[in-house]
């Protein structure tokens, strides 16, 4: 069985099922499929309302404003802006979701950047700046109250923020494995070797000529060859991107093992920056904390960071 280890941030499915088409929140709940949830944890504000541009976020733009709940007829005071779906659920809890874009009249990108929770004299605020801002979430609850119990949602704000533009990146993997039956590889069972990404090869010292470097956008599956034993291929690389996330995954053929597999994925001139000034040759220095070591043993190891 293939050994998958997701690092960071990991999304369920339904985020690749809805990040480019979405459908009514009736139609999302009879499938259930409802909004992935991040997991937040909330940030208390004490002493009743608070307002979007009390919380100290740079990046928000935008605001709804604060819309009033009437939990005995289940409705809001306002229509939310087109594209916002909000749902209450029956243990008070808010879902939402960007049913494709949201519509504030300016013909500009959002995201969700924060949510306050009203209930009794407290708010709770979701803050999604630090991933880039949120298409969907669930699980939204307004704070304790002075019982201990959740209080009753009173009202509700969205504060937004505009969608950035994700920065071209390079990717590079350098691995080493050991090679599973016989006939898998030209190397003999339980042997080991190294094995590295192809594309582009820019640095010149023995140990890493043959790493090849790969851009993103534009690359989505990369050969895994072993430069050093033949110039075997011996897997692939995929690269799927979330909201938010980019995943790269090695993929060993075969019943071969994985056993420290060596990730980057950032900017070239970062990758640049982890050659060491002055050293013998032209080769990364893979302890660099811009480089991700992964001791997984496994046929597959992947990871994922935020995009």
């Amino acid at each position: 069985m293939k050994n998958m280890k997701i690092l960071l941030i990991s999304l369920l499915a339904a985020v690749a099922a809805f990040s480019c088409t979405f459908t009514d929140w009736d139609d999302i709940i009879s499938l259930e499929v409802a909004p992935t949830t991040f997991k937040k944890a909330p940030r208390l504000y004490p002493g009743g309302n608070v307002e979007c541009s009390q919380l100290g976020l740079a990046d928000l733009a935008q605001s709804t404003g604060r819309n009033d709940y009437d939990p005995a007829s289940g409705t809001f005071s306002n229509s939310w802006p087109e594209g916002l779906l909000v749902h209450v659920y029956n243990d008070g809890s808010v879902g939402f979701q960007i049913d494709g874009s949201i519509n504030l009249g300016d013909g500009k990108c959002y995201k969700v950047g924060a949510v306050i929770v009203k209930g009794g004299d407290a708010s709770n605020v979701y803050d999604y700046t630090d991933i880039g801002g949120a298409i969907m979430d669930r699980g939204l609850v307004a704070p304790m109250n002075k019982g201990g119990q959740q209080a009753a949602l009173s009202n509700l704000t969205f504060c937004f923020m505009e969608c950035r533009e994700s920065e071209p990146v390079v990717i590079a993997i350098k691995a080493r494995y050991r090679a599973g039956s016989e006939g898998d590889y030209l190397l003999a069972a339980g042997t080991s070797s190294s094995a590295s990404s192809d594309g582009e090869f820019i640095f010149t010292g023995g140990g890493c000529k043959y790493i090849g470097i790969n851009p993103y956008p534009g690359t989505t599956e990369i050969v895994l060859r072993d430069y050093w034993y033949r110039s075997e291929v011996v897997g692939s690389i995929t690269v799927t991107e979330g909201l938010n996330t980019l995943t790269v995954t090695v993929d060993l053929k075969g019943n071969g093992e994985l056993f420290e597999t060596r990730f980057f994925v950032g900017t070239k001139d970062q990758l640049l920056s982890t050659v060491p000034v002055g050293g013998v040759d032209d080769c990364p220095d893979h302890t660099n904390p811009l480089w991700f070591i992964d001791y997984t043993v496994g046929n597959t190891v992947s990871w994922t960071i935020p995009y």
